[in-house]
């Protein structure tokens, strides 16, 4: 059998698991299985997790049984401290380094064993319905904001990620009844209680890149973004410059309790970047969920510098501004026995 075959079949039987986990903890691990072992838990969250508990087991700090999705019998790892015999080879596979039982394990490409890392979304426009151009979203899970298009290769720009890419057509949308824009907005809601988050125990992290073509007298470019923590959902018909200003305002609960949905907390994130059309500049943000947060706000936003002066017609038109390879990431604390 070919070792992609190989490769495949580890990827899809829980068997081959624990088998390539056993010869890995025993410093029996092959070459070709070292490879193996490094595609199945770059490729499954399931193998990650059970490879997690392997290894506390050895150490007491959880069992195999709390793994209940794995029905297969596993094999203890024999008890003669295979930390201090682990096999180079199969730590350079796995992408780890483990302290002594367990007490510091880093996972090279997650995160951290303390935390819990979940992506919620990796977007770059390659398929899916196009953000509306609708502004401001008030039900979760669908991208919109300004008038925008899913385009290839654009002027010389080539997208970050994949094939495609989004650019922005102009800093206002559809029905707004004030066209006085030069900044490209998107947002998107993403609802907590639906991706299983415990608030008050979890962080929420956005990632995305941002680049633009010069335009006349308007270069360099300004991008960022900012997450909003929400006690609801925004109310049908709210625009996205009402919320904008209310928040520009300083308004908080206490100051306004009546405003609907409360912004618990907030965090932002803004950078700088030349509009040549090969700078991707990335920007991320990430947010400490309050208990009481229900939604996520995500609001990414971009401008050429000098565009909002009064000279300058409304809603700019944008020759090029582009935004690729959205990232959402969830961390969450394990639950305290």
């Amino acid at each position: 059998m070919s070792s992609n075959n190989s490769s495949s079949d580890s990827n899809s039987s829980p068997n081959e698991w624990h088998r390539l986990f056993n010869a890995a903890l025993n410093d029996t691990i092959t070459a070709e299985e070292t490879s193996q072992l490094t595609s199945l838990l770059k490729s499954s969250a399931e193998a990650r997790q059970l490879w997690f508990l392997y290894n506390d087991n050895e150490c007491t700090l959880a069992e195999l049984k709390s793994a209940p999705a794995l029905t297969a019998p596993v094999r203890e790892a024999p008890a003669r401290g295979w930390a201090r015999r682990w096999n180079p080879l199969a730590a350079a596979a796995a992408g780890l380094v483990f302290g002594l039982c367990g007490a510091s394990l880093v996972w090279g490409y997650v995160g951290s064993m303390a935390h819990r890392v979940t992506t919620l979304l990796a977007d770059s426009f390659e398929s899916g319905p196009s953000p509306r151009v609708t502004g401001f979203p008030v039900k979760p899970g669908v991208w919109s904001g300004d008038f925008s298009e899913v385009v290839g290769e654009f002027h010389g720009v080539r997208p970050e990620e994949g094939r495609k890419m989004l650019r922005f057509r102009q800093a206002d949308y559809e029905g707004k009844p004030v066209r006085d824009g030069y900044v490209a907005d998107l947002f998107r809601l993403v609802d907590l209680r639906e991706e299983g988050v415990t608030a008050g125990e979890a962080s929420l992290a956005v990632e995305a890149h941002f680049a633009a073509l010069s335009q006349g007298e308007l270069q360099g470019l300004n991008c960022g973004m900012t997450i909003y923590a929400l006690d609801s959902l925004p109310p049908e018909g709210m625009r996205d410059d009402l919320f904008l200003k209310r928040v520009s305002a300083g308004l908080t609960e206490t100051s306004e309790p009546d405003f609907e949905p409360r912004i618990l907390a907030s965090a932002t994130r803004s950078e700088k970047a030349p509009s040549d059309g090969r700078t991707w500049r990335p920007v991320r943000s990430e947010l400490r969920l309050p208990v009481d947060s229900r939604y996520a706000l995500i609001h990414l936003r971009m401008h050429l510098r000098g565009s909002h002066r009064a000279e300058v017609p409304k809603p700019v038109m944008f020759e090029g501004v582009f935004l690729d390879d959205i990232r959402v990431t969830l961390t969450q604390s394990p639950a305290h026995p």
